[in-house]
């Protein structure tokens, strides 16, 4: 949510196999997407449209079986059948991932480790492929394409002013730390990154751990974001915040989100969100980009403001009318005021007491009087009737 979600391809790609180029790691890459239908993510879209191939070439190979993209695994998987009739599997994902897969991970981990942190601290991210040939379970690595998705233009912006809001931003994302660290440090974000072990994790029966405050709220409060997360922390992250008395509002737009847009107080689906995302989510942004958020908050405010300055003088008007009356009440006693300025009735049931002579009125000896409430300032006045 926070970049432009339309990456760009580049021309580096370093490879682990003689005879791979960047051009064969880029079509093999093709291979392991369903290249027969629509993209299913950003990745995919940079494979198939941005990318320039002539997808046509994919036609002479038989797609067996595929494994979509999981958040979990990081990874996706196809098993295809060659024009020679030969069956091998291609993988994409994350190149930690990839590289642990791979028959020799300990001759390969520095190199891909020293290159993916190198391509990181330019804020260039990366994806890496392996291939099985023939089922034997040896995966061989093929390369790591790599590609750029810079930050949308108003998002340092949109930061800024949540930040002189008092809203705290933090990042969650899956991408590599190096890469997270270089995106914060991009837009502002602060330096607190860190990677996702040491985050808490669900219980064997899906419940969500005691002591969520107490064990990671002194590592999750004060942090900027994580990185290399799972759906799951995600989930958990939002609780310990919610535990801690924050208030937590959260942006998603895929499947793996919508638990936690479901548990924030605010969840929010951004413009291009799934239908799990959407459902989730208390708000749903038809609008690209998070500016909106901002002026949502500027309109709740005054909303508020609004609000709290008409209670305020409604509170206030009471408060006057009530002190008026208990001054007047114990100044002008009422006993005192109606055997001063009254008269005493002589007939009718109330025979014997004084009421109060309008201001208005005359007194009348030959008139006879009688009671009327008035239905505005809910006072005994008196009418009388002049004898013929």
């Amino acid at each position: 949510m926070l970049s432009v979600r339309q990456m760009v391809i580049q021309e580096d790609c370093p490879t682990y196999t003689p005879g791979e180029t960047y051009e064969s790691v880029l079509f093999q890459a093709a291979l392991a997407a369903k290249w027969k239908e629509p993209p299913r993510d950003a990745l995919d879209t940079m494979v198939l449209k941005t990318s320039g191939q002539d997808l046509r070439k994919c036609d002479k190979y038989e797609q067996l079986d595929f494994v979509p993209f999981d958040p979990r695994t990081k990874r996706t998987e196809g098993k295809l059948k060659g024009p020679d009739g030969n069956i091998f599997r291609i993988t994409k994902g994350a190149p930690h991932v990839v590289m642990e897969m791979c028959h020799n991970k300990e001759e390969l981990r520095q190199k891909v480790e020293d290159k993916v942190h190198e391509l990181g601290t330019r804020g260039v991210r990366s994806l890496a492929l392996a291939r099985m040939d023939n089922e034997d379970g040896i995966w061989k690595m093929l390369g790591i394409l790599t590609f750029l998705d810079p930050p949308r233009p108003d998002t340092k912006m949109t930061i800024e002013k949540c930040a002189f809001y008092g809203v705290r931003v933090k990042m969650i994302t899956g991408d590599h730390l190096v890469i997270a660290k270089e995106t914060a440090r991009v837009l502002g974000m602060g330096p607190r990154i860190y990677a996702a072990q040491g985050l808490p994790v669900l219980g064997e029966d899906g419940k969500i751990p005691d002591g969520l405050v107490e064990q990671y709220g002194t590592k999750i409060c004060p942090a900027d974001g994580f990185a290399s997360v799972f759906p799951e922390h995600k989930y958990l992250i939002v609780e310990t915040l919610r535990q801690a008395g924050f208030r937590c509002g959260m942006t998603g737009d895929g499947v793996n989100d919508a638990p936690a847009l479901k548990r924030a107080d605010v969840g929010i689906a951004v413009q291009g969100a799934t239908d799990a995302a959407r459902a989730a989510a208390d708000l749903v942004l038809t609008g690209e980009g998070l500016s909106v958020i901002i002026d949502g908050i500027e309109v709740a405010r005054e909303t508020f403001a609004r609000l709290k300055n008409f209670i305020s003088y409604r509170i206030a008007a009471t408060l006057q009318l009530l002190l008026f009356f208990f001054i007047a009440l114990f100044a002008f006693p009422p006993e005192t005021y109606y055997n001063k300025y009254g008269f005493q009735l002589e007939t009718g049931p109330y025979k014997g007491e004084y009421i109060q002579v309008p201001r208005m009125s005359t007194y009348c000896p030959t008139g006879v009087a009688y009671l009327r409430l008035c239905p505005v300032s809910v006072s005994v006045t008196c009418l009388c009737l002049i004898s013929p």
